[in-house]
């Protein structure tokens, strides 16, 4: 008996080869006379309990029509999906493929498939409008991803990073560490800002910090302008005397220059700029309001008042809606902009794991407490969908079609297909 492997030449009944120790076939060997009676016997109690499942309506019978496929965890994408393993065409048609995410189809929103990419840590994502460019940050390195060319970066801060923001075009990356920000070019990774928090700007009439005695709190925000022209960051709340307010620094990007500080406010809870980057929107705490400054001369425009003290804010992008979250999120109230008119008050549980974001055409708000996200039509305040355990919440791709979220590492991509 040859071996099919190797072709070694085995003695009749071998059953492994003496070669290789590939096993062999068997030929010739005669039935068990035990199964012969057995199979029919066995045959027949399965049709039995066939029978008795489709009876109790446990499985649908031919007129039922046929079982529905479970769906596959990961999905695979079409050609046109972005950034989707298996890779997809990089420049994918609006509508053609996908429906524009909108309150009217939103509870048909499923989760589509993963970015492609490798998480290298368990840290926080965010990603540029155009999803070219993800970051993954972690204590003192930041992960910069590129799915579309497989392209990765390492970037290290000499403290743990408290807060990093990336461009809308994904060119630059700010980090906030100490008493310090950095700025870093993305396309060589080269450093083009690196300041402390300063303690005074000469002739700044809205700049009220003294000298600091010390420090208790890190930079806690940074974010970019819509059009990447201004960086402005929350600076450490001890940066001065007791009772002297936290500002908001701004700097002007393409000349490396800062602007002045903005606020006046004890703590510095975040800040917001308007969709045309004319305009910076802070919030402060004494007494509540939202103040509104021009930019970049520093002129405050108006305010608009608050019942309680702000948590968070959002602009929305084409520039229609301001949304204050109060309370770790609990209340959320939504203002016309430019005016600032009162609109919709929502209300939902809060959780200190608490973000927000509008959809490009700011006709929705998706709000996330612990894993839940939960949509807002933005005309009345209306909840119009809900996902549990959908993970972190990141953002819309800037043109509408779809929504991303972190889930341990992986970056689930969420669409509704035509």
């Amino acid at each position: 008996m040859r071996c099919p492997q190797c072709g070694w030449a085995n003695p009749q009944g071998a059953r492994l080869c003496g070669r290789c120790g590939t096993p062999l076939a068997q030929t010739g060997q005669p039935i068990p006379w035990p199964w012969i009676v057995a199979l029919p016997i066995l045959l027949l109690i399965g049709i039995a309990i066939g029978a008795l499942i489709r009876a109790e309506g446990l499985l649908p019978s031919a007129s039922q029509g046929k079982v529905p496929a479970v769906p596959s965890p990961t999905p695979i994408s079409t050609a046109r999906a972005p950034l989707i393993s298996p890779r997809p065409s990089p420049t994918p048609t609006p509508g053609e493929t996908f429906e524009r995410l909108s309150p009217e189809n939103i509870a048909r929103l499923e989760r589509y498939g993963q970015l492609k990419v490798t998480s290298q840590t368990s840290g926080e994502w965010l990603s540029s409008n155009d999803w070219e460019t993800w970051a993954e940050v972690s204590d003192t390195r930041i992960y910069i991803h590129h799915p579309e060319s497989g392209v990765k970066a390492l970037l290290e801060a000499p403290e743990s990073i408290s807060a990093v923001a990336l461009s809308p075009d994904g060119r630059l990356l700010a980090a906030g560490f100490g008493d310090r920000v950095r700025i870093w070019r993305l396309a060589d990774e080269t450093v083009v800002l690196d300041t402390e928090i300063p303690a005074d700007v000469p002739g700044m009439e809205n700049s009220p910090v003294k000298v600091p005695l010390f420090r208790l709190t890190p930079v806690t925000h940074v974010g970019f302008s819509p059009d990447g022209r201004y960086l402005a960051a929350c600076g450490p709340n001890s940066r001065g005397w007791v009772g002297v307010v936290a500002p908001v620094w701004v700097w002007e990007t393409t000349h490396e220059a800062i602007i002045g500080a903005f606020g006046e406010s004890y703590n510095c809870s975040g800040f917001a700029f308007t969709g045309d980057s004319r305009t910076l929107i802070t919030l402060e705490d004494r007494p509540p309001h939202a103040a509104f400054w021009r930019m970049p001369t520093g002129e405050k425009e108006r305010s608009i008042p608050l019942p309680e003290y702000g948590w968070d804010l959002a602009v929305s992008p084409e520039g229609s809606w301001l949304a204050v979250a109060e309370n770790k999120g609990r209340t959320i109230r939504l203002f016309r902009l430019p005016e600032g008119a009162p609109g919709p008050v929502i209300e939902q549980p809060s959780d200190y794991k608490f973000r927000m974001t509008f959809s490009p055409d700011g006709r929705m708000l998706v709000t996330q407490t612990g894993r839940t996200l939960r949509f807002w039509r933005t005309d009345d305040g209306r909840r119009v969908h809900l996902i549990d355990n959908a993970g972190e919440l990141i953002g819309f791709h800037l043109r509408g079609l779809w929504l991303a979220t972190e889930d341990y590492g992986r970056i689930l991509i969420w669409a509704i297909q035509q």
